[in-house]
């Protein structure tokens, strides 16, 4: 059962119990992520997440450590593009004690110089790393591509030039505006009560104070085209796109379902054609990112450089046989079946409930219940899909990235044409 509160100073609570499990997952949610950074010092808000962690007035890092240890929490974080989150899991008997670690470093984290230095070298490796990652550097030189110079092109990370500009000035700025009561929800999920989770929040929590600041944001033009950068890799990287959907839509199912009969699974069209019967992938996939205000719908795949145009050319087939035919009877009643098991095997974990709710509460989306979305599923039709293929895809300018050896396509200035 989900329940929410507005505290007093301005904080969102919303609970989801689940009396049949011994665990709680709390986490502390922020609407905002890398779109707030400033664009000299990109990387701002993941430089925060990363600095709670390195010690408080109270705690030295490895105490933080031992204590999410000794009540067998699992303490942890992420910075996404427009919201931020610190969690812990842990048993129902410690939820005190993990509201004091959540708390104590979102109040008391030092912010310590020679910990910052050392930080800006782990996040460089962190940078690294994604560089590394040739299926991961495709994605971020395709949403750099289509949305140049917007705030949503940029790394999360920032670059090395962006993480060496962060100071503790930059970041004790970003708090101010942003890690104030009125952007922040608590989200709790497994054996609880909705009133004394909010207690505890009064308890650690009411002393925040403040007003986020409003920041004027500008939705991003999507740009088409394609753009093909060298790199000596065996596989060729391709992440195709088009404009996708917004967080608040309400035909959100539709584009699920088709997601899911293109590229959502082994059984999808992509992946029994591409690989299966004709070999030329290694891997394909599709899926949707979405925002508060705009999104992207793309197709990723793996291939050999020699397969590269083939690959292009049956991606361009099914991408018009969607648009003009939409999907059949079947695929609709087997895409339902399987969101249906998938979504509900995702909630089967408290940390899962919470990061929905707490996610869902932060965007300020409608918190519906495991039913009313089971609804909105079942609801969908055929004609449902088809509008939303047809408006995805009928009269899109794709873009398209190529990650991988040089002129790995054939005539590759001109695929765009024959998408």
């Amino acid at each position: 059962m989900i329940e929410q509160t507005t505290m007093p100073n301005g904080i969102r609570v919303v609970t989801d119990r689940v009396m049949s499990v011994r665990s709680v997952a709390l986490g502390l949610w922020l609407a905002c992520g890398s779109r707030q950074d400033e664009e000299l010092t990109t990387g701002t808000a993941h430089f925060i997440e990363h600095m709670l962690f390195k010690g408080t007035l109270r705690r030295t890092a490895k105490q933080l450590a031992l204590e999410a240890d000794r009540i067998g929490g699992q303490l942890n974080a992420l910075t996404s593009v427009e919201y931020t989150c610190y969690y812990i899991k842990t048993l129902d008997e410690y939820v005190d004690k993990a509201f004091d670690l959540l708390s104590d470093m979102f109040f008391n984290s030092l912010f310590a110089h020679g910990e910052i230095r050392k930080e800006k070298r782990v996040i460089s490796q962190e940078y690294d790393m994604h560089e590394d990652d040739p299926e991961e550097l495709a994605q971020n030189i395709f949403l750099s591509s289509v949305w140049e110079k917007h705030p949503l092109s940029r790394n999360i990370t920032g670059t090395k030039g962006h993480i060496r500009r962060i100071t503790r000035s930059v970041m004790d700025d970003f708090r101010q505006d942003f890690y104030t009561p009125d952007n922040l929800v608590v989200a709790a999920a497994g054996r609880l009560e909705h009133d004394e989770v909010c207690r505890y929040v009064d308890k650690y929590l009411a002393v925040l104070k403040g007003q986020k600041r409003l920041k004027t944001g500008t939705v991003p033009i999507f740009k088409g085209g394609c753009k093909a950068v060298d790199k000596p890799l065996e596989q060729l990287q391709i992440v195709w796109g088009v404009p996708g959907i917004t967080l608040s839509e309400e035909d959100w199912p539709a584009a699920i379902i088709l997601n899911n009969v293109l590229g959502g699974g082994a059984s999808s069209r992509l992946f029994q054609e591409m690989r299966e019967d004709k070999g030329l992938v290694y891997f394909v996939y599709s899926g949707f990112s979405s925002y508060s205000d705009t999104g992207l719908f793309t197709v990723n795949a793996g291939v050999k450089p020699k397969n590269g145009g083939a690959f292009l050319t049956a991606l361009a087939d099914n991408i018009k046989e969607l648009a003009e035919n939409g999907i059949t009877e079947d695929e609709l009643k087997n895409a339902k079946q399987h969101i249906n098991s998938e979504w509900l095997l995702a909630l089967e974990g408290t940390g899962g409930r919470m990061q929905r709710i707490g996610r869902l509460a932060a965007m300020n989306l409608p918190l519906l219940s495991v039913e009313e979305v089971l609804d909105k599923i079942a609801g969908t039709s055929l004609a449902d899909v088809a509008a939303m293929s047809a408006r995805l895809f009928k009269d899109a300018e794709p873009a398209v990235v190529m990650l991988g050896p040089k002129n790995p396509v054939p005539g590759a200035r001109g695929v765009r044409r024959n998408l």
